[in-house]
């Protein structure tokens, strides 16, 4: 990863309500300098493996 981001942390929750627990809870037991939510309303992919053309030549 570049840019500002040091780690992603990928966390699904029901409703608001729960990431804000989740959020308060993560932030009294980690030093964090900085927080930065993005949210999704619906799933697209629901794996992290992405293949392209040069994996699909290893096969």
């Amino acid at each position: 990863m570049a840019g500002e981001v040091d780690y992603l942390l990928r966390v699904v929750v029901p409703d608001l309500e729960a990431y804000e627990f989740f959020a308060e809870r993560l932030a009294d037991s980690v030093q964090l300098r900085k927080l930065t939510p993005l949210f999704t309303s619906e799933r697209i992919k629901s794996t992290t493996a992405y293949f392209t053309q040069y994996s699909a030549q290893a096969r």
